[in-house]
């Protein structure tokens, strides 16, 4: 499982024109309606808030706030 976590990989090319039309026109639009920003190995990253995410792992994790089920 911690391979898994620390060690996955996405296909998201983020340098790349945005090929979904709706509901977001572009990669900026996207991050701000997902809360999200680029990330390590094509993937997705929640965007640091402060109240929700409050830090990035050293890999594809992130540390949010509340408990895992």
């Amino acid at each position: 499982m911690l391979d898994i976590i620390a060690n996955r990989e996405g296909k998201s090319e983020f340098s790349q024109p945005f090929k979904v039309k709706f509901p977001h026109r572009n990669w900026p639009e996207f991050h701000k309606a997902n809360h999200s920003e680029p990330g390590p190995k094509g993937l997705l990253r929640h965007k640091l808030d402060s109240q929700h995410c409050i830090g990035h792992g050293h890999g594809t994790w992130d540390l949010i706030v509340g408990e895992f089920s």
